[in-house]
């Protein structure tokens, strides 16, 4: 059987290329970006640098565009889980997606034996974060 990857595809009502520098500054990787302009030379003169299309490659795969529905009440809500074992490294992007944002749930150790948090960052955008245990061999019985 396959693997399926699952990429979140964010929305943003015309911050969408601050908000992908945005992360990328905090995951790295490689962000390409495709303006309105670019593939639509007649579009209004205001929405020529919009983003129709943009990808964030790396350790963390993020899609997302300009939509200027955005802002609508019954628009896509998205959230976006991360995990990872390092934890000093998930810590350290929760710190930084949390910054001009907010959160109930910080960080802390769960009574499921990991350490979690949620947080909305400054563009709204819900994280959730989680330090997962190591994966352990199965046990093994000698006979």
């Amino acid at each position: 059987m396959s693997q399926i990857n699952t990429v979140p595809y964010l929305f943003f009502s015309g911050t969408c290329r601050e908000a992908m520098e945005y992360y990328k500054s905090i995951f790295g990787g490689e962000l390409a970006t495709t303006t309105r302009g670019s593939i639509d030379p007649s579009a209004p003169e205001d929405m020529k640098e919009l983003l129709i299309h943009s990808e964030l490659t790396g350790d963390v795969h993020i899609m997302a565009s300009d939509n200027l529905d955005a802002e609508k009440p019954k628009s896509p809500q998205v959230a976006v889980s991360l995990a990872g074992q390092d934890e000093a490294r998930m810590r350290k992007i929760f710190d930084a997606l949390l910054e001009g944002g907010s959160t109930e749930h910080p960080m802390k150790t769960e009574f499921w034996g990991e350490t979690f948090g949620d947080l909305d960052d400054k563009y709204g955008i819900r994280w959730l974060v989680t330090v997962t245990a190591p994966k352990k061999d199965a046990d093994k019985t000698e006979a």
